[in-house]
C-alpha cells in the first residue's frame, strides 16, 4: 500500500516526466549568454511541490566562484526568452553527458 498523499494528479506527473527527458542528467547545456552547464540531478521544492533542475557551470566566475552550482525550474529551464527581438531557449542541449 502506497503513501496516503501525492504530490499531483497523474496528468500532471506524465506532463512532467516528459519535460524531464528533455534534460538528460549529466547532459551539457549552452544557455542563451553562451555560457556551458552540466545538469546535475533534479529536485522538488517541499513547500510548492515544484520540480526544480540542479546544474553547475563548467566555467569559472569571479562574481560566483568556481563551477558553482543552481537551481531553476524545470519550467524555466525548459521557457524561451527573447534576445535582440528574437525567441530562443534559455537552455540548448549541446551534448547529453559530459
Amino acid at each position: 500500500m502506497g503513501p496516503p498523499w501525492s504530490f499531483s494528479n497523474g496528468s500532471a506527473n506524465r506532463r512532467r516526466d516528459t519535460e524531464k527527458k528533455q534534460v538528460p542528467i549529466s547532459g551539457v547545456f549552452e544557455n542563451f549568454k553562451g555560457n556551458h552547464y552540466k545538469v546535475l540531478t533534479f529536485a522538488r521544492s517541499s513547500e510548492d511541490r515544484q520540480l526544480y533542475v540542479c546544474y553547475q557551470a563548467l566555467y569559472d566566475s569571479p562574481e560566483f566562484g568556481d563551477h558553482a552550482v543552481w537551481i531553476r525550474s524545470l519550467k524555466s529551464f525548459l521557457e524561451n526568452v527573447v534576445v535582440d527581438g528574437k525567441e530562443v531557449s534559455r537552455f540548448r542541449l549541446i551534448s547529453e553527458k559530459s
